[in-house]
């Protein structure tokens, strides 16, 4: 999907990669660069009393036209993906699609999987509604109702905040996240974090049966509890200490919408994998769904976590943990868990470890590691970073950051 400008209809477009032009997206382009105007949804209230919604048009700048057709492109080639394999969700009706699908896009994917700002939340949600009242004001599909559920708006926040957090966590407090868990699940989804590196949405990718990818079988987590099993009558220095599952690059982040990430093997200490166990055999609802973390929700409706489970766990945790250190019931020698602070901290302190480790290993300074050095090569491969883009210099940079980071915490 790439947008261009046309001499011809003045205005920017959109076409889909193999030159196709997208029809309604582009007539809404066309209204927006020749009106400069747009429709908002306002309500009013008659003389009896009667309250009515009804559009008036509204003046936009060229700045937020261009705001938008980056916000509504990158809904597109989301949508794009997401409907792919869809039964009754396509799309070419996506101008018909359920508010409730677009109020997904805006909560779970922007912020509970891209973990986005709220100011790039908020003109998302106004691209969005500026484009379905067009097209509700022109009789291509009816209202839709946009919102922002609270809880991902204070995850917004906390996103918009986060820079001024420290991305590094210590183990300290890493194991008063895992303390203060409600239960397995969450101790399981922040242990896939912390130790294993995962995003939230690739917890999505932990399958329990033997499954292939590109014709090759690999173990599902059930293989690998019958492993550890097997093993546990051996002296402790027999028993195997890790445990490798291959995760997909479909569960990933890729470089663009629809694309998906690097596959990757991923390491599971044993300690790890045990509490993985148990939450399996004593907490995980019985069905048929071989996604391995599921719901449990009171009206018994048992389905795979959404990608953004463990961001809203992490969020709930440390509220409860901010609320005990202001209260001072928390090791005064702990760093301060900050609202800014969130799931993806896990990973990336994860990272930080596991680069630190392998510049002692290799016995160079971490100062000096660039993103071509086999210290740094080796973390990317562990958190499945796309080795030599444009990218990889500037990560490099942020564990290097991190490390300091680490060294001070350490040196209380």
């Amino acid at each position: 999907m790439y947008k261009f400008y046309s001499k011809v209809y003045n205005s920017d477009l959109i076409c889909i990669n193999d030159g196709t032009p997208l029809v309604l997206p582009n007539l809404f382009l066309l209204s927006l660069n020749h009106n400069w105007t747009y429709f908002l949804l306002v309500q009013e209230v008659e003389d009896r009393g009667i309250a009515k919604y009804v559009f008036k048009e509204k003046e936009v700048s060229e700045n937020t036209i261009k705001q938008w057709i980056g916000c509504l492109m990158a809904f597109l080639e989301w949508l794009e993906s997401y409907t792919r394999n869809k039964k009754y969700i396509t799309f070419d009706n996506h101008h018909n699609l359920p508010s409730e699908i677009l109020n997904y896009y805006l909560n779970d994917h922007m912020v509970g999987e891209l973990q986005k700002s709220n100011l790039m939340l908020q003109k998302s949600k106004s691209a969005l509604e500026a484009y379905y009242n067009y097209l509700a004001n022109k009789g291509f599909t009816d209202i839709k109702r946009l919102w922002i559920k609270p809880e991902f708006k204070r995850e917004a926040i906390a996103n918009t905040q986060s820079r001024r957090a420290e991305k590094y966590l210590s183990y300290g407090i890493r194991n008063v996240i895992l303390q203060y868990a409600a239960n397995r699940q969450e101790r399981c989804l922040m242990l896939m974090g912390s130790r294993c590196g995962l995003r939230t949405m690739e917890n999505q990718g932990l399958l329990l049966n033997n499954f292939k990818a590109g014709k090759k079988p690999y173990n599902g987590l059930l293989s690998l509890f019958n492993e550890m099993k097997n093993d546990e009558a051996e002296p402790e220095e027999l028993q195997k200490q890790e445990f490798k599952f291959w995760l997909q690059g479909k569960y990933s982040k890729g470089k663009g919408s629809g694309i998906g990430g690097e596959s990757r093997w991923i390491y599971i200490p044993r300690d790890v994998l045990q509490e993985m166990y148990g939450y399996y055999v004593y907490e995980r609802p019985n069905c048929s769904f071989d996604s391995f973390f599921v719901t449990n929700p009171k009206n018994n409706t048992v389905l795979p976590i959404r990608a953004g489970h463990a961001t809203r766990k992490f969020s709930e945790i440390r509220e409860t943990i901010i609320e005990k250190q202001t209260e001072g019931l928390l090791p005064e020698h702990l760093e301060i868990l900050e609202i800014g602070n969130t799931y993806h901290n896990l990973r990336h302190s994860f990272g930080t470890d596991q680069f630190f480790e392998a510049c002692e290993r290799m016995q160079v300074n971490f100062e000096q590691v660039t993103d071509t050095h086999p210290a740094y090569l080796h973390v990317a491969r562990l958190l499945g970073h796309s080795i030599g883009d444009k990218y990889a210099p500037k990560t490099t940079a942020t564990y290097i950051h991190s490390c300091y980071a680490k060294l001070s915490i350490e040196a209380y």
